[in-house]
C-alpha cells in the first residue's frame, strides 16, 4: 500500500514545484510514485543523514529532501508518512 506524503508548505511547494523545468517536475513526479511505494529502498536515497532523513538528486539540477515517519523509533519500524521538506536546486 502506497505511504501518504505531508509537504514541509503546501502552497509553497506548489510554488516550487510550478517553478521546475517541464523535464524536472517529470522527474520528481516519478521519483515521488517510486519513493511512496518503496519508502525503504536504499537506490531512492542519494545521501542519508541520519535518523530517517535523506535528500535524492532527482534531477541533474534539483534536490529533493525527505523525512520517514515511522510507527516506532526504530528504523525498521513501518513507514507512516513521507515528509517532504525541501526542494531545491543545486548551487
Amino acid at each position: 500500500m502506497p505511504v501518504s506524503f505531508r509537504f514541509y508548505d503546501e502552497d509553497r511547494f506548489c510554488n516550487d514545484f510550478n517553478a521546475l523545468p517541464n523535464e524536472a517536475q517529470s522527474a520528481l513526479l516519478t521519483y515521488l510514485d517510486r519513493l511512496q511505494v518503496q519508502p525503504d529502498c536504499p537506490d531512492l536515497h542519494t545521501q542519508d543523514y541520519g535518523a530517517d532523513r535523506f535528500a535524492y538528486l532527482f534531477h541533474t539540477q534539483y534536490v529533493v529532501y525527505c523525512h520517514l515517519e515511522r510507527e516506532s523509533t526504530e528504523s525498521t519500524g513501518q513507514v507512516l508518512r513521507i515528509e517532504i521538506l525541501s526542494v531545491v536546486p543545486l548551487k
